[in-house]
């Protein structure tokens, strides 16, 4: 009974019970004897030296819990078959308690592990999300880069992170890096050699995950690196654009345990969202490059129309104009002449006008200073200006912000009621500045007509900005910020 109470579980015991029911009986040896299939009984606890051989199988009638037997030159009476069934209940209860206790037991620890998973699981899967929306809004990739390498360090624990990208040459470019530790890692810029082996140069020459679990005995330049820098082993996912290897996103760890299996698929998944970074700055850049291309086409467009209406309609109705002049002149009491030369004028006028419109002539030829000085004296209300260049800015730069004046300037004289207007044109930080500020009535907002929709495309196309601060009552500014890299 004490053996029974004594002990937690049946494997500590069965063996107690033996000795102290084999030495009460003066057996020298007995055996458990548990079920292992239907009808079939092996011994799993021996003591002393029991009659059986250890192992042999014993095929009857399998019982509730299994057969407890003994060595013994004992003829059992009544009394002691009686007490050992009690015994027998009772080690039954036992058994049935302990093996439910296990039951309990492995339902916990399986319901523990699926929590731990499913913690995990959630874990991982805020970690992609906060990547994604990373990547969904920072414009420039290496913004994007550095939540990756951030969130996929934490996530598997290690001490640092970096992304790489490869070059022609069997190098590769540190991108980005995370630590979070004392740990060294390699600068932004670094440039590391994928010679020898490492984690690096296996994702490099697979274009597989991979790992290292220990950089002891790796051989290459890059892997003494590391190994000086204190991390023993890696995990790393490649990075791809448009199906073709482009890096490598790396996870490092310091002394102590490999990363845990499954720890590839983990970081894989991480860098198919830096791909994806990768594609979505691409697209931009590819979009950017094309609107780009579609202005400057246009602007061209409007240059060649102005100079074939310049050089070709206009000066023939100026020769027409001082032919009807001079015939006026020759014949002054023709009434219908007169007239046919006034009416030759307006048209001059608002020919001029329109190829003015169309692309300025002075813009080309002279610059932007003159080009808008100019279309501030045709104002209607003053103007006062400020340009501060001191060279003239790209062909597209300059066109654009001609287009930002003019066109806010012409919205003033329609809309503003405005008693002055101040327009500021200058280059800072490697950017061509445009301010119109007026003191009107305000409202103005670039949703509202094609005019300022179109002058955000324009500015947008060319990689800047244009943004109107139009509150009621309190006049307008408009401001364009264009980068001169663009022209």
């Amino acid at each position: 009974m004490r053996a029974l109470a004594a002990a937690d579980n049946e494997s500590d015991a069965y063996p107690a019970l033996l000795a102290t029911l084999g030495e009460s009986l003066g057996a020298t040896g007995g055996g458990m004897w548990l079920p292992v299939a239907r009808a079939t009984l092996r011994r799993a606890y021996a003591w002393g030296t029991p009659p059986e051989t250890p192992g042999d199988g014993v095929s009857f009638e399998v019982p509730r819990i299994g057969v407890m037997s003994f060595a013994a030159d004992l003829e059992p009476d009544e009394s002691l078959r009686a007490t050992l069934d009690s015994l027998g209940l009772l080690m039954s209860h036992f058994a049935e308690r302990c093996r439910a206790q296990h039951a309990v037991a492995a339902n916990v620890a399986e319901a523990e592990e699926r929590e731990r998973v499913l913690r995990h699981l959630a874990t991982e899967q805020a970690a992609l999300r906060r990547v994604a929306t990373a990547i969904a809004t920072e414009s420039d990739p290496r913004d994007a880069f550095s939540v990756v390498t951030e969130e996929v360090g934490r996530l598997l624990r290690a001490p640092s992170a970096n992304m790489i990208r490869f070059n022609d040459d069997e190098t590769a470019t540190v991108l980005a890096r995370w630590h979070d530790t004392d740990i060294a890692v390699h600068e932004v810029g670094a440039t590391v050699s994928l010679g020898g082996d490492s984690v690096s140069a296996r994702v490099y020459r697979s274009g597989a995950p991979a790992r290292v679990d220990s950089y002891d005995d790796l051989e290459g330049e890059l892997a003494a690196s590391l190994r000086a820098l204190g991390h023993h082993s890696a995990v790393a996912g490649p990075i791809f654009l448009e199906g073709r290897l482009w890096g490598a996103v790396i996870v490092s760890g310091g002394a102590g345990e490999p990363f845990a299996a499954g720890a590839e698929r983990r970081i894989t998944n991480f860098a198919e969202l830096a791909g994806q970074a990768l594609a979505n700055a691409q697209a931009r850049e590819d979009l950017a490059a094309s609107r780009a291309r579609i202005v400057q086409a246009g602007d061209a467009e409007r240059r060649r129309l102005e100079r074939n209406l310049h050089d070709g309609a206009q000066q023939r109705l100026v020769s027409l104009a001082l032919m009807l002049r001079l015939a006026a002149r020759r014949h002054p009491e023709d009434i219908d002449l007169v007239r046919a030369g006034e009416e030759l004028g307006h048209a001059l006028t608002e020919l001029r006008e329109l190829a003015r419109g169309i692309h300025p002539a002075v813009l080309s030829e002279r610059g932007l200073e003159p080009a808008v000085r100019a279309v501030a004296d045709r104002a209607p209300i003053p103007v006062a200006l400020s340009v501060d260049l001191e060279e003239r800015l790209p062909d597209p730069v300059e066109a654009a912000a001609y287009y930002v004046v003019a066109e806010a300037l012409t919205n003033v004289a329609k809309y503003a009621h405005a008693t002055g207007v101040t327009v500021g044109v200058e280059r800072a930080d490697g950017l061509a500045l445009i301010v119109v500020r007026d003191d009107g009535v305000g409202g103005a907002a670039a949703g509202r007509g094609s005019g300022l929709r179109g002058l955000a495309d324009r500015v947008e196309a060319l990689g800047g900005r244009l943004e109107i601060d139009s509150p009621l009552g309190a006049g307008t500014t408009v401001r364009a910020e264009i980068p001169v890299a663009a022209g």
